[in-house]
């Protein structure tokens, strides 16, 4: 644990995700909130997971992060919000290389923290590297917030990363975990008392959508969604296509980019079914209304140790709109942690659940939409910014009024 707190205002985010990434999750949702709640925010692009290669979206991503580097920090949103993109080297198991990044890194923090509102701020890190660059002198406090299991990662260097995030763990003064196994997991790390904070979502966009959308048109064939990343190791893309063909009838359909932060991905080159189809990404403003459209959503993904950690913000996204959810087991949803989901794992149980879930009626669509109400990014905006009062008061030796998982 760190040194007693000190008074302190703000946050400085170091991020897994570039704030202008094709699909939006946790970190920019949160952090936009926070700074639109009057928080001041530096949100610090993803300093890269693994070692880059040659192809060609490696490429393009290194040539996108030159581009997008300033002297300074650009403001988002005016006097609450700034993006940094500093330059570091992706080399990570390599020791000097994380040297040279921790003098790079430290040299930026302390350039942006002065030329910003930020004062002591808070250290808000969902990534273990940050425990390089952590320095009690700069920031009043460190919390680790873990929403994936980032060692079990395709691509990643698994044991420099477990060894970071235990020292993570040891000097955080709060560990926040967003599936019930990930607070196990932190828990085996060291951490006394993760905080469990499921990820929510913009629930009143989507239930507005659903409620705005024209009936479903007679004749129309059913239609089974699902929106984000379609990526080989979360997506069983051999369930779906053997679903699909179970159903010629219905419409599966795929909303989101294709192997997005991979090498390389095998599902673009894949033979599916016609009924099957990946339309790419959409604007993230118009994905309530796309869900809107939906007879039923789904999220198949594959049982392995990276998806074992994983609790899909989709989940909410899809209870908000009204939509009956048809998922394979994943520990973070089974056993009643998440109410209102079908589970089914083989091809023939995912089409029967789905069934199933057609025979749904209007008072059920409710219950869908008052439960996920739970869920909001407001409640969640407002727990986090308690958080943040408790964190920044120079006399609290730990956040109070929050109950750890």
């Amino acid at each position: 644990m760190t040194a007693p707190r000190r008074a302190g205002r703000g946050v400085y985010c170091l991020s897994t995700a570039d704030w202008d990434a094709p699909l939006w999750t946790n970190k920019q949702h949160l952090m936009s909130r926070l700074a639109a709640s009057g928080v001041p925010v530096v949100y610090v692009d993803s300093l890269g997971l693994r070692a880059p290669g040659l192809g060609g979206a490696d490429v393009r991503r290194m040539a996108s992060r030159l581009a997008a580097w300033r002297p300074l920090p650009r403001e988002i949103i005016s006097g609450r919000l700034w993006r940094d993109a500093p330059l570091v080297l992706p080399f990570h198991r390599r020791r000097d290389a994380r040297a040279l990044n921790r003098v790079l890194l430290r040299a930026r923090i302390r350039r942006v923290i002065a030329r910003t509102p930020l004062h002591g701020p808070v250290l808000w890190t969902y990534t273990p590297t940050a425990v390089d660059v952590h320095d009690q002198r700069r920031f009043s406090a460190l919390v680790y917030h873990c929403v994936d299991d980032l060692a079990a990662y395709p691509g990643i260097d698994a044991p420099s990363f477990r060894e970071a995030e235990k020292r993570l763990v040891e000097a955080a003064d709060v560990c926040i975990a967003s599936s019930r196994p990930l607070v196990e997991h932190l828990r085996r790390m060291g951490a006394p008392d993760p905080l469990y904070w499921p990820n929510p979502a913009d629930t009143g966009a989507y239930s507005r959508a659903a409620r705005a959308a024209p009936p479903r048109a007679p004749g129309r064939p059913v239609t089974v969604g699902f929106i984000g990343a379609v990526q080989e190791h979360k997506v069983d893309m051999d369930l779906l296509c053997e679903a699909a063909r179970l159903r010629p009838q219905w419409r599966f359909l795929m909303v989101g980019p294709v192997g997005i932060g991979l090498r390389s991905s095998g599902i673009a080159e894949r033979a599916l079914p016609d009924n099957l189809q990946l339309l790419g990404g959409r604007p993230r403003e118009d994905l309530p209304e796309l869900v809107a459209r939906f007879d039923v959503c789904m999220i198949p993904y594959r049982l392995n140790e990276y998806t074992g950690g994983v609790f899909p913000m989709k989940v909410f996204e899809y209870l908000a709109a009204g939509k009956p959810v048809v998922a394979t087991s994943l520990p973070s949803l089974i056993g009643g942690e998440v109410s209102h989901v079908r589970f089914a794992d083989s091809p023939m149980d995912f089409v029967q659940a789905i069934d199933g879930a057609l025979g749904d009626d209007a008072d059920a669509a409710e219950e869908r939409m008052r439960y996920a109400d739970g869920f909001s990014w407001a409640r969640r905006t407002e727990q986090a910014r308690e958080l943040l009062e408790e964190l920044w008061s120079p006399r609290a030796p730990a956040p109070a009024g929050i109950s750890p998982a």
